[in-house]
């Protein structure tokens, strides 16, 4: 039947542990059986808001029978087909699907397994019109009834047959997570628990690897942290931990349980260290811990403290051997190739053998074509760059960008207020120094006197004149090389051209330059043009092997300007040294010769990429190159062995 229009809030646990209530006899016959169904479908139907509420399952001798609300007739066919194919399927997964009886239905299907089988199963129909959070929790909750129900009907029914073969689960694989997980599981089921849990072990800390029902640990959530907390705190003496208990909790761990409790709503806890096991009765270090959660203390059974010791026991065993099996060394690999050496892929591994053989054996054998990679640029061959030959301040800009200019026109004026005031200074000087000559020429043209005080005046006339004419010659030659270095302060072109500099203007106007500073760039664009290249220091060696055995190697390049089209080149001169770019890279400069350059690609300073063709080589070596150069650098010659064969080759 429906509840209210307006149902109060889902509590799943509540409802939960209202279905644990419901009493079930131990040895139940059909009819009690029956009657623990029948009450658990007024259960269902009476807490959730649903239509129809009914228990598919088999008697004793194997006939269909159901539980809870009654059938119609009409229907009754399709009930027993929709039971039928649920308890007959291989899954054993809850699920929700469309109603066959009512449209904008559908049904919640959630097996009760037992054996790996469905023996019964909860068919609950619900309206579509509900929200969909809200069905999704009806059979998130319903398939933890049909657990708790599984557990019910084999209560009191654990032979040591049962126990045996579900502590065997523990060793049926080496993985971890697996193994954990069938703890976790069978360990709930063995205790007739709530709730398990596994942790492993990571340095100082724990990690919950496995959770009893749950196929994903979010490790993130609260409860997962509260309980990696409380693992930790409880287990620094390495000591089993049982709430409720009446020893005194240390702070710490007492403030770790109750954040734990507040979150979980359980009842009962007990925290068992999993040990590494060496042999069957030796013990070592903690590898992690086992979690056991009831909801309620009624619900633990008398025995269940003595299963939970069996559970350890198979569990540090089971454990051990995992985690063990997942250090081996390299064991993706061992796992590989004892597969691949095993009787079915035997004959597919000596094919793939031959195969990669064959592959390897080509490598070495065929020949292809070797090619280091340059980067660099097209430029004029003919080209001049302008320097100042005079310190002084760019005063006039007479050119711009692209200008054509004729050897000797002027590109650049200079001021130098220096020079200015040292030619005046020297001119100056001169002037007084002719005055001075010109007075002692005409004293000396006077009429002579015989006395011995005139003939000694006009020797020390002649002297003075003699110094001045010396004097003067040395102030004018000073004057020519200020007046050269006045000329030189109107920079002309050396050659015929164009002006390659880019914004001249903006770049020299008003500026200060030094005797030695380049100005501008000249090129002229009518003559050859030539690529410019840098080659990495690291593949100089090919090139120059090449280069011996022929002198114009070939290069394959590309334009900035045009990439997709492939021109040839002939290399015309190789670098006797290397330098380092402006990228700080050791690098070779190399020029090539371009052949049959269109002259629409004709740019200064368009960037090229060029592959320098070094003659046939096998692919291994091709291919390979940079891994066997740095094995060669990094690795072999490292190796002290390695250092002194290289030291006693000639």
């Amino acid at each position: 039947m429906a509840l209210a229009s307006n149902p109060t809030p889902f509590d799943p646990l509540g409802f939960l542990e209202n279905a644990r209530a419901v009493r079930l006899p131990q040895q139940a016959d059909s009819q009690q059986i029956h009657s623990y169904f029948q009450s658990l479908c007024e259960l269902v139907e009476d807490r959730l808001d649903v239509t129809h509420v009914r228990i598919a399952y088999q008697n004793e001798d194997h006939e269909l029978c159901f539980a809870g609300t009654e059938i119609p007739v009409d229907t009754l066919e399709t009930w027993h087909a929709l039971a039928n194919q649920v308890l007959s399927a291989a899954h054993t997964n809850a699920s929700l699907r469309p109603s066959p009886f009512a449209s904008q239905h559908s049904v919640l299907i959630a097996p009760v397994v037992a054996n790996d089988k469905p023996t019964a199963c909860f068919l609950v129909q619900v309206d579509d019109q509900q929200v969909s959070s809200l069905k999704l929790a009806y059979l998130r909750t319903l398939k933890l009834l049909a657990i708790q129900t599984a557990d019910r009907l084999s209560l009191g029914k654990h032979s040591s047959a049962t126990t045996t073969v579900s502590l065997s689960t523990f060793h049926h694989g080496l993985n971890v997570r697996q193994t954990a997980y069938n703890i976790a599981n069978e360990g709930r089921r063995l205790v007739q628990a709530d709730r398990s849990a596994v942790l492993l072990k990571k340095g100082k800390r724990y990690k919950v690897e496995a959770v009893s029902g749950q196929s994903e640990i979010q490790h993130r959530a609260a409860l997962v942290r509260c309980l990696r907390t409380l693992v930790q705190k409880a287990l620094v003496n390495e000591q089993p931990f049982l709430y409720p208990s009446n020893e005194e909790l240390a702070p710490q761990l007492e403030t770790a349980l109750q954040e734990y409790l507040d979150l979980a709503h359980i009842r009962k806890l007990v925290i068992q260290p999993l040990h590494r096991r060496h042999k069957a009765d030796a013990t070592g270090p903690i590898i992690g811990a086992l979690v056991t959660e009831w909801i309620q203390i009624e619900h633990v059974r008398a025995d269940s403290l003595q299963h939970l010791q069996a559970v350890q026991d198979d569990a540090e065993l089971g454990l051990t051997n995992s985690l063990e099996h997942s250090q081996v060394f390299l064991l993706p690999i061992w796992k590989t190739i004892g597969k691949l050496l095993s009787q079915a892929y035997r004959w597919k591994t000596l094919a793939t053998t031959i195969a990669v053989a064959g592959l390897i054996a080509a490598l070495f054998v065929i020949p292809t074509d070797l090619e280091m990679e340059a980067s660099g640029s097209l430029q004029p061959s003919q080209q001049r760059h302008v320097f100042v030959r005079t310190e002084g301040t760019v005063a006039n800009v007479l050119v711009q960008h692209g200008d054509t200019v004729r050897a000797g026109d002027v590109l650049v004026t200079l001021q130098n207020a220096e020079l200015e005031r040292q030619a005046d200074e020297l001119l100056g000087q001169v002037q007084t120094a002719s005055q001075k000559l010109t007075s002692i020429k005409a004293t000396r043209l006077a009429p002579n006197r015989t006395d011995a005080d005139a003939v000694r005046r006009d020797n020390q006339l002649a002297s003075e004149e003699a110094q001045l004419v010396l004097e003067i010659e040395h102030l004018q030659r000073q004057h020519q090389l200020v007046q050269q270095q006045q000329d030189e302060l109107q920079v002309r072109s050396p050659i015929d051209g164009e002006i390659a500099t880019w914004d001249v203007q903006q770049l020299l106007d008003g500026r200060p330059v030094q005797r030695g500073q380049e100005l501008l760039t000249i090129v002229n664009p009518n003559g050859p043009w030539q690529l410019e290249l840098e080659l990495a220091d690291h593949n100089v060696g090919p090139v120059l092997s090449a280069a011996k055995q022929s002198p114009d190697l070939n290069v394959e390049f590309i334009l900035g300007t045009r990439p997709e089209h492939k021109q040839l080149a002939k290399i015309t001169r190789i670098a006797q040294a290397a330098s380092v770019n402006q990228d700080d890279q050791t690098v070779v400069q190399v020029i090539a010769q371009p052949l049959d350059l269109e002259d629409a690609l004709l740019r200064t300073g368009a960037d090229v990429r060029a592959r320098i063709q070094c003659g046939k080589s096998n692919l291994a070596k091709v291919w390979f190159r940079d891994v066997m150069r740095f094995v060669h650098q990094k690795i072999l010659f490292r190796l002290p062995e390695w250092q002194a064969e290289s030291a006693d080759k000639p």
